[in-house]
Parts: C-alpha cells; structure tokens; sequence
C-alpha cells in the first residue's frame, strides 16, 4: 500500500504546470489535467505490474518486496497480462484525448519504463538516471496536456531531485543488503562496495536541486 501511495504521489506531478500557472480555477484545463492524471496511472500501473511479473524470483527474495501481490501469491499470476493490456488500452484512449503531442509524451513514457523494467534497472547508475528522467517526464507531460510551457528551472530541479531521490531508494537498499551480508541486492547491478558512491550522488543531487530552487 504504501509503494502505490508513492506512486500515486509522483503521478501528482502532472499537476504542477496548473500549479505553477495558478490555473487551478480554469474548469477546461483542471479536467484536462484530470485526464492526464488518470492516463498515466493507467499506464504506469501496468507497467508496474508488467515489472512484478518479471521481478517475481528477487521479489520473493526481498525482505519487504515478497510481500506484493504476485509475489506472496495474493494475486494470480495469469491475471497479470491480461489486466497489464486492459489498464494500457485504456490509458492510450483517455491519452488520445487530449491530443497528438500528449499521447506521443506519454508513449515515450511507456517505451523508457519498459526498457527499464526489462533491462536498465540492472545497469549501475544508469538506472538511477532512468527514474530521475521518468519522473521528470511526468511534469512535463502535464504542461504538454494543459498547453501551458514548462519552466527550464523547474525542470531542472526537478532532474536533480528526482535523481537524489532514486539515489537515496538504492542507498536504503545497500544498507539492507549489508546488514544481511548479501553480495550483491538481487535483481540490480549493485554491490556493497558501491554504497559510499551512491551515497555521495544522492547527497550531491539534492545540494544542487536546493541551488537550482
């Protein structure tokens, strides 16, 4: 419960181009918003689940992860795909909605998180890189769906945040792994060896979100 509030919270993000314009009283943009809203927790989700249907063995390996739904065997594995095709079906059609240039965002959305969940969340770095953009493309897609222009600063901050964030989501998880004596957190490309530099990226990135603002 508490990682989908989580992900319920960063798919708030889209909001902030209404936000940042003080536009909140503007019926047709706030429902357009909405829109948006609900498509990428549409999307997201089944990407999601797509990625718990491939973590399924380091989930069951993890501490807390073996608690999710596919891997403590709350939730039938068969019902995964075809939940993951409803939820992106639906997600594209509320998308086309609200125009060509929003579909397309959330598309590229939806093309990068699956290469993550197939392949780059393995690669040191590279992973935490991926979520900062990720996440940084959910609050441009909201300017993109209100038609508002988004911030270079804010979109700026929003890199160096994110990325001290994902950076500070790998470091509790070296921590975990070192606790336990593992060689390795299953499932990535880290290391115990790496703690000190991811620690230092984490801190480093949130100094520089802290400039920006």
């Amino acid at each position: 419960f508490v990682e989908w509030l989580i992900c319920t919270a960063f798919v708030v993000l889209v909001f902030l181009a209404l936000a940042g314009a003080h536009q909140f009283f503007n019926p047709e943009l706030v429902l357009r918003a909405v829109g948006a809203f609900v498509a990428f927790c549409l999307v997201a989700s089944s990407v999601y689940l797509v990625n718990d249907l491939l973590d399924l063995s380091a989930d069951r390996a993890h501490a807390r992860k073996r608690n999710r739904p596919f891997a403590s065997g709350a939730a039938a594995i068969e019902l995964g795909l075809p939940v993951t095709l409803l939820l992106l079906v639906a997600g594209f059609a509320i998308a086309a909605l609200l125009g060509p240039m929003f579909l397309l965002t959330i598309v590229i959305y939806f093309v990068i998180t699956t290469a993550y969940s197939l392949s780059l969340k393995r690669y040191t770095i590279i992973d935490i890189c991926v979520l900062a953009g990720l996440y940084t493309i959910r609050v441009l897609a909201g300017g993109v769906a209100v038609g508002l222009p988004i911030s270079v600063w804010l979109l700026a901050f929003s890199l160096f945040i994110f990325f001290s964030l994902a950076a500070v989501k790998r470091q509790a998880e070296l921590v975990d792994a070192v606790r336990a004596g593992k060689l390795q957190i299953v499932g990535r490309g880290y290391h115990p060896d790496d703690l000190e530099l991811v620690s230092q990226l984490a801190t480093a990135s949130g100094l520089v979100s802290v400039l920006v603002m």
